[in-house]
């Protein structure tokens, strides 16, 4: 049995003793990565208000997992395609408020989001000549203003 299988059986388990049973749970590794995917039918409980279940889900998987197997990998979970649809929002997001950037010349400060939510916003607009993009704020009100290029 290979390490994703058993990764993925433990994962399972852990769901099952969570109250979580009937789900499909996929796991690919890339490297140092560990990507879970679950499909489940019900996965509001699980997602939580903006995701924070799905974070504190994911922090302790991966603290259980990397001392299971011994391991130190990334891991990063996504219940129902949740973080995929929300980081394809920021990248819209990301792209319109370029835009309005770009025909006003004025800048655009974005709503407060995590690190990693404002690093799609970073990585997203980096190649466009037009506008450069900042991070402000602290702790929880950071969020990223878009500027026009000087």
């Amino acid at each position: 049995m290979t390490q994703e299988h058993e990764i993925e059986n433990f994962i399972k388990v852990f769901f099952d003793k969570i109250g979580w049973d009937d789900l499909t749970i996929t796991v690919n590794k890339e490297n140092l990565n560990l990507n879970v995917s679950v499909k489940v039918y019900e996965a509001k409980h699980l997602i939580g208000v903006a995701g924070r279940n799905l974070l504190a889900l994911e922090y302790i998987l991966h603290i259980l997992i990397n001392k299971k197997f011994s391991c130190n990998n990334f891991l990063r979970l996504d219940i129902n395609d949740y973080r995929r649809e929300k980081e394809k929002q920021i990248r819209e997001l990301a792209r319109a408020a370029a835009q309005k950037v770009s025909q006003t010349k004025t800048e655009v400060m974005l709503s407060p989001m995590s690190s990693i939510e404002r690093k799609i916003v970073h990585t997203e607009l980096s190649s466009r000549p037009d506008v450069v993009t900042e991070s402000e704020g602290d702790t929880f009100q950071r969020r990223v203003v878009v500027k026009p290029y000087p």
